[in-house]
């Protein structure tokens, strides 16, 4: 009505707000129809797993956690441009609140997956393969073969955890790998080992920490 010059608004002119306000809103819809047809599929029962996740999990979580988790898509609502709220702190601000809107990172979001995929891998390829041509392969066979190190040869190699084989095989294999630098048979290991555990923290205190944030509730970091 502002931007009419007759204070009236023509079929067209109505068309095109209605295609607007369409089009602003129908993603958020698609959103909720599709988190709502999920959440009914879950309450019929529908499959065992729903059943399994309606029936034993949900009711191990917190309350206040599972209704987080059903109204997240809330606040991604529009709200009339024209209206002037008056500034006050929220929880959760506004779209056009927010210093940057919310999307997808796009091509450089694949770009930084794929530089850390690179990285792995060369790590990988620096730990295992590279680190082979160096006798360290032949070094640990003989130490899983045997059960002894050579270090120490009084000292057993520990084979039985938890009753798993395959858990123990991974088990045994990491004794084999960090017991030289764990008894100081080796100080240069030892300290290289202390590197190694140290940059694990980081990953796993940001691990910590966002599974305790209420936006990540009931998704794969926090479980």
């Amino acid at each position: 009505m502002k931007e009419s010059q007759t204070g009236e608004l023509s079929d067209s002119v109505i068309d095109g707000i209605f295609e607007h306000v369409q089009e602003v809103r129908e993603a958020r819809t698609n959103t909720l129809m599709k988190h709502s047809h999920e959440q009914q599929r879950v309450e019929a029962l529908e499959t065992p797993f729903r059943k399994f996740a309606a029936l034993y999990l949900l009711p191990l979580t917190d309350t206040e956690d599972v209704t987080f988790n059903f109204s997240r898509n809330l606040p991604l609502s529009e709200k009339l441009d024209m209206v002037q709220l008056v500034p006050k702190p929220k929880l959760i601000p506004y779209k056009d609140e927010l210093a940057q809107t919310p999307g997808s990172r796009g091509i450089y979001g694949w770009l930084q997956m794929a530089f850390y995929l690179t990285c792995g891998l060369l790590a990988h390829y620096g730990m295992w393969i590279r680190s082979a041509e160096y006798g360290l392969a032949d070094q640990f066979g003989a130490i899983l073969t045997t059960g002894t190190f050579p270090y120490d040869p009084t000292f057993p190699l520990k084979r039985h955890y938890i009753g798993i084989e395959s858990i123990d095989n991974y088990l045994t294999f990491l004794s084999a790998a960090y017991m030289p630098g764990l008894n100081n048979w080796d100080k240069n290991f030892g300290t290289l080992q202390m590197y190694f555990l140290g940059m694990l923290i980081q990953p796993i205190a940001v691990w910590a920490i966002e599974s305790c944030r209420k936006r990540n509730a009931l998704t794969l970091v926090a479980l």
